[in-house]
């Protein structure tokens, strides 16, 4: 079983920091967290929404509770689907590929 995170000390360390928001229908938001309330409803800003690899610059947004998947803090690159130059390539180029 996964570690479990207690979410309201999490959320609180998460304020003024950039985090990824990721909604049940698949779109991504980044921005900075500024607020969230007891239900966990989240107040970004400068927010941009991400819906694959093609962005939208969007400022503040509220997002309701109810809509989100997970949150987590922003990775140093992002979209996630663009790998990082000190990861490891998942296929070795120097293995004969036949």
């Amino acid at each position: 079983m996964a570690n479990m995170i207690n979410p309201k000390p999490f959320m609180k360390e998460l304020i003024d920091h950039e985090v990824v928001v990721r909604l049940k229908w698949g779109m991504e938001y980044v921005g900075t967290l500024v607020a969230f309330d007891q239900r966990f409803n989240l107040h970004l800003q400068n927010c941009e929404e991400w819906i694959g690899q093609n962005s939208t610059k969007l400022g503040d947004l509220l997002i309701r509770c109810n809509n989100i998947l997970h949150i987590r803090a922003k990775p140093d690159i992002y979209p996630p689907a663009i790998k990082r130059p000190d990861e490891e390539s998942i296929i070795n180029e120097d293995e004969d590929q036949t």
